[in-house]
């Protein structure tokens, strides 16, 4: 009622300098829809919906299972259009499908470099690339450094040497 009264002022108002009532004007609207977000705050309203903690499992699940799954597969598996999950997922998840896909994919490489001795191009292979220059480039791009000198610096000493480690 507060702002009809203003809105009405306004409305009435409007003979006068022009450039001064749309000034007028973007204000008030500014202040109505101020109101309205209020409002909406105060009743709950979710602005931003998020995947169901059982649905970011069952992503989980299914990336596991398939490290080359694809985001359209994901939003395939809970029915969703694949912009709208992919909107849902960024909200749940923090970063796109791709990105987080990527991100675990590049997870399971490092546990891969520190329990195997094999070169990195078999780790590659094994984890499904075909060149084992895309595998360091994206393995370098979420880790920062590449996959040898990453498996250099986690790599655990020898298990004979005892001798006490100085501090750099």
């Amino acid at each position: 009622p507060h702002r009809q009264a203003h809105l009405t002022a306004l409305y009435d108002n409007g003979a006068g300098d022009l450039a001064l009532w749309r000034l007028r004007c973007r204000a008030s609207l500014a202040m109505v829809f101020c109101d309205i977000a209020e409002t909406l705050g105060r009743q709950g309203h979710h602005t931003s919906p998020a995947l169901t903690p059982e649905q970011r499992q069952e992503i989980m699940q299914a990336v596991a299972a398939d490290l080359w799954c694809e985001p359209k597969r994901l939003a395939a598996l809970l029915e969703y259009h694949p912009v709208y999950f992919t909107r849902l997922f960024k909200r749940s998840f923090g970063l796109a499908p791709r990105s987080w896909i990527l991100h675990q994919r590049m997870g399971r490489a490092a546990s891969l470099l520190l329990d195997s001795t094999a070169q990195v191009s078999e780790l590659a292979v094994r984890l499904g690339y075909a060149d084992a220059f895309v595998f360091s480039r994206q393995f370098k791009q979420v880790h920062g450094v590449s996959p040898r000198v990453w498996r250099q610096q986690h790599a655990s000493p020898p298990a004979d040497d005892r001798s006490p480690r100085l501090p750099l």
